[in-house]
This record gives structure tokens, C-alpha cells and sequence, in this order.
């Protein structure tokens, strides 16, 4: 699909809570957005969108709206919808829609594809077992230490995990999930895992299947009861930032947890596009996933779209018109690189490497050495020291590497449409 021009584009969101209200609030405001419907929507949306009365799982009904309508670009809110195959239903009919398609949303519809997939990728999680039998899931718990956690494997509204501090409260988990079926299909299976300890964190990545961009961090509240007590609710409120994420502790996430999801993803055949919200637990062995969401969360989604959303002058709408055809890195992550200082020297390498595909930027901690891949276009890379002001600036074409030591103060910059914009 050609891209528009300004003011010419008709988006259709979905959903009717708190995080769409967020959502068609900011789309709202972006010069790109012509006509801004919402289906089901709410009494609050109604204010900023037009509302269609078409209920969010309701897969054909929206195809036929958006066909009708000659809707540019849908936004997925819940996770049901993207569960069912929406994704699948409107690429059929190239309709571009932001978020993972049914296999992708997997991550987040099956807590045992998600578990399987981190053991299969190395990415640190608690250790599980999954059971699809009440008695031997009974047999487990009785040699079992505690407390532990029991999750049903399918979608519970945020309400299908259990904490579990002894035997009895197991034995009940199991019983409320398996044999009196409070969550019908989706506790046809559980996973029973370790209880992991610490401090919890909302991480939230937009990606295009292969690029990814780290929103900032949010952390909700869970428990019904003050003082952290009673059981598990869709999240009674969240603030952002959360401060336990520190800048070091964030790429390591990012290393160890956003990077890989994203690549084994794709290496597997399942490319995930959209947002990819990782629920971590921060323990003092590092962090750990608790779980995926193949959406904005909510209630974080009002505490970190707003600002966070923008990703630093850029509008969410391009974002979400990106993000379907897998060209998130053609936008900048920043518009005044230059004035990012660091301390160091300005002293750099520019090595060929085979032409390839993409661009990349990664830290050897062992050289302390930062590498920028070139692959698209030429770029101009301007370094310098934060002491004498001095600058180097060279041009450099795809098929080089850059080798800069930890802590130059560096940008860059397109010299052609095609390059990624700004590193730091």
C-alpha cells in the first residue's frame, strides 16, 4: 500500500477500555489522521473518535467496516481479537493492521507456548510443569515447594494465576481451574511454576518483526487489597516510570529478554509485529519473564502512551503504519542526537564487513567497544569529545562497521531515505 499524504488517513481502532481511550486520545493528535473510528468504543472515546457498534471479537464484522470504509489502518487493542486471527483475516485482504498475527499472539493466548518458547531460547524464566490431568497435577503438588504459582494456559482476562503459599491453596487453584472449570477452555491445561521473589516491571517493545523500539517502563498494581495482599485482578492501577528499572538493569532486559524474543520469533516463523509487553520480575538473580502480552497493557497503557508513545517526536500513528511492513528502523529515535554528550575520547574504526541486510548496534563488553552495522544507504557519523568540543565527522557507506569505544559521545544522520537515523 502507497503511503499518504498528510491529513489523509482513516484509522480504525479497536476495543472499548481504558487503554483504547488512551489510544484514540493520542492517534487523534497526529497531523497524518483524517477520520478516527472506534469499534465497540466507549461513552469517553466518543468524544474523540466515532464509534461503531461492532464488538471487538467480532472478526468479520470489523473486515467488512474496514473494507467499506477504505480504512487505511487498523490498531488492535485487546488481546482476544488478536488471539482469534484478526491479523490473519484483514492481511488476506491487504488491509494493513498493527499487531502479531494468530501465531505470533500465541505468546500471550498459551502460557505453555510461552514457556516452552523461553526454555527453547534460553531467555530466563521460572522453571514450570505443565499438566493437562487433575490427579497428576495433584500428585506433583503434594512433593512440591511453596510457595509456587498456577496458571491457567489460556486467556483469563489477567485473572488466571494463583499465588499458592501451601498444599490447600494448590489443591483449590486446581480444582477452580480444572474441575470446576471457572475459565472454561483456557484451564483445560496449567503450569505449575516456581515462585519467583522481587520487584515487578512492565516492559513494553514496538516492533516490526525484526527492529524493535523499548517504550518507557511502567509497573502496576495487581493485588485487589492494599499492602500487596489478595488475589490477582487485571491491574488496579500502574505509575511510570518504574524505578527499579535503572538504565544498566534495562539493557540487560533488552539483551537478555527483548532482543531474544523478537529474534527466535522470527528464526522460528512466527515474526512478531506490534507490541510485545513482557511482564518481568526483577529478583537478585537478574531479571525474569513472568509472562508476555501481545499488546499495550492496561492500565499501563495510560501511564506510558501518552509521552512514551511520541518515541521522541515521532507519532504513534507512523509507528503503527510502519511497524505492519517491517520498516520500524527507517524512524529516528531521536531529533537532536548532537546534544547527546558522553564522556570519552573521539577515536573510532571503520572496518567492511559482507553487505547484509538491516542495520545493527551492539556492545562487546569485552573490548568495551560499541559497533554500528551500516546497512542501508550512506550515513555520516559525527564524534566527539565532550572536553574540547573537538569533532570528527565521516561518511560512511552500507557494508562498513564502526567501532567506537564505550562512552564517545557520537551521532548520526540520513544521507539517503533509507538509513537508520540515530544511534546512541
Amino acid at each position: 500500500m502507497a503511503e499518504k499524504s498528510e491529513k489523509s488517513l482513516k484509522i480504525l481502532l479497536i476495543g472499548s477500555g481504558g487503554r483504547e481511550h488512551v489510544l484514540a486520545w493520542k492517534i487523534k493528535q497526529s497531523p497524518l489522521v483524517k477520520e478516527l473510528y472506534c469499534a465497540p468504543g466507549n461513552g469517553g472515546i466518543a468524544e474523540v473518535a466515532e464509534c461503531v457498534d461492532i464488538k471487538a471479537e467480532d472478526i468479520q464484522g470489523l473486515l467488512k467496516f474496514a473494507k467499506e470504509k477504505s480504512i487505511d489502518l487498523t490498531v488492535v487493542g485487546p488481546e482476544a481479537p488478536l488471539t482469534a486471527g484478526i491479523v490473519d483475516a484483514f492481511e488476506t485482504e491487504d488491509l494493513k493492521i498493527f499487531g502479531p498475527n494468530k501465531k505470533a499472539a500465541q505468546l500471550e493466548g498459551s502460557k505453555v507456548f510461552a514457556k516452552e518458547f523461553m526454555h527453547r531460547r534460553s531467555i530466563p524464566t521460572a522453571r514450570f510443569k505443565i499438566f493437562d490431568n487433575v490427579q497428576m497435577a495433584k500428585t506433583f503438588l503434594k512433593k512440591a515447594e511453596y510457595p509456587l504459582v498456577i496458571k491457567a494456559d489460556g486467556l483469563a482476562s489477567g485473572k488466571g494465576v494463583f499465588i499458592c503459599q501451601n498444599l490447600k491453596e494448590a489443591n483449590e487453584a486446581v480444582a477452580e481451574i480444572m474441575e470446576k472449570k471457572v475459565f472454561q477452555k483456557a484451564g483445560e491445561v496449567i503450569v505449575i511454576e516456581e515462585c519467583l521473589e522481587g520487584e515487578e516491571a512492565s516492559i513494553l517493545a514496538i516492533s516490526d518483526g525484526e527492529n524493535f523500539v523499548i517504550l518507557e517502563s511502567a509497573q502496576d498494581h495487581k493485588r485487589i487489597f492494599d499492602d500487596d495482599l489478595g488475589p490477582n485482578t487485571g491491574g488496579m492501577g500502574a505509575y511510570s516510570p518504574a524505578p527499579v528499572i535503572t538504565p544498566d538493569l534495562l539493557k540487560k532486559i533488552e539483551a537478555r529478554i527483548i532482543e531474544p524474543t523478537v529474534r527466535g520469533m522470527d528464526y522460528e516463523g512466527y515474526p512478531f509485529k506490534g507490541v510485545l509487553y513482557a511482564g518481568i520480575m526483577v529478583t537478585s538473580d537478574g531479571p525474569y519473564v513472568l509472562e508476555y502480552n501481545v499488546r499495550f497493557g492496561d492500565p499501563e497503557a495510560r501511564k506510558t502512551e501518552p509521552s512514551q508513545l511520541e518515541l521522541e517526536s515521532i507519532q504513534p500513528t507512523q509507528v503503527a503504519n510502519v511497524s505492519p511492513n517491517g520498516r520500524l528502523n527507517e524512524l529516528a529515535r531521536g531529533r537532536e542526537a548532537l546534544e547527546k554528550y558522553f564522556a570519552g575520547i573521539a577515536q573510532f574504526n571503520i572496518c567492511h564487513i559482507p553487505p547484509r541486510e538491516g542495520s545493527a548496534h551492539h556492545y562487546h563488553p569485552e573490548s568495551k567497544t560499541e559497533i554500528l552495522t551500516v546497512g542501508y544507504g550512506e550515513i555520516e557519523v559525527i564524534l566527539e569529545n565532550p572536553v574540547t568540543k573537538q569533532r570528527v565527522i565521516r561518511q560512511v557507506k552500507k557494508g562498513y562497521e564502526i567501532l567506537i569505544p564505550k562512552g564517545i559521545a557520537h551521532g548520526i544522520y540520513n544521507r539517503s531515505p533509507d538509513t537508520v537515523a540515530v544511534f546512541n
